[in-house]
């Protein structure tokens, strides 16, 4: 074989080799590359599972009335009115009678009187709120109060001068809450007399004669001059 022939071999071979490899990258990256397709893409959507009620958002709740779904509506307002009777200011409108299942009204004294000073203390009553005072019978408004004392009501008032011996009832209601709470207090007596209206009268009867007196010299003093003239010169001759 010739140095020719050996040559055009080799070259033949490198050709071929060469082939091979472009074939083999070529069917690769055929393979790599997803054909396409001519029909309908479709597209899935996972279907989403509506969320159950949390136990807050269903039921009712304690304490005033429900609406047709069971809750209570968002517009009432805790602690609003519920008074059966009220005035035009919200204040409660009292009854003829005092309540006979109300809760206890404490007082710092049973027996009194007339005028007097008393102290009721509760709390069944709402911080914040008005209690209104009632004294029967004669359901008597004595006047509201405003629950500011972090253990309760308390109100400081006078009994009326007016109020006669016997026992009366004292009632305090809320103006919010409408809570009641009454005890029974004894007026022993009437309105204990002041020393003015017990000595007044003696001295205006000596002020007065006193100021006649001063009056009547101050208007016949020239009179008077001349007779007390007139005496020391009696005195003198004899």
């Amino acid at each position: 074989m010739t140095v020719t022939s050996v040559t055009t071999a080799l070259s033949l071979a490198t050709v071929a080799l060469a082939l091979a490899l472009v074939t083999t990258a070529s069917v690769a990256a055929t393979a790599a590359t997803p054909p396409p397709t001519d029909g309908p893409i479709t597209v899935v959507v996972p279907a989403t599972s509506s969320p159950s009620p949390s136990p807050s958002s269903t039921g009712t709740r304690g304490g005033g009335g429900t609406g047709a779904s069971g809750e209570t509506p968002d517009d009432v307002v805790a602690g609003a009115p519920t008074c059966a009777a009220s005035n035009a200011d919200g204040s409660p409108t009292p009854a003829a009678t005092p309540k006979d299942d109300a809760r206890v009204l404490a007082v710092d004294r049973e027996r009194l009187i007339a005028g007097e000073w008393i102290i009721t203390r509760s709390s069944d009553f709402t911080r914040g709120e008005k209690v209104q005072i009632v004294m029967y019978p004669g359901a008597v408004v004595i006047g509201s109060f405003t629950v500011d004392a972090p253990t309760g009501f308390a109100a400081r008032f006078r009994i009326p001068n007016e109020t006669l011996v016997g026992q009366y009832s004292l009632e305090a209601t809320g103006w919010a809450s409408c809570a009641v709470a009454n005890n029974v207090v004894t007026i022993v007596s009437g309105p204990a007399p002041t020393p003015a209206s017990v000595v007044w009268w003696p001295y205006a009867v000596l002020g007065s004669l006193s100021l006649g007196f001063v009056s009547l010299v101050f208007a016949f003093r020239a009179q008077i001059a001349l007779w007390f003239a007139a005496s020391a010169a009696s005195v003198s001759v004899r």
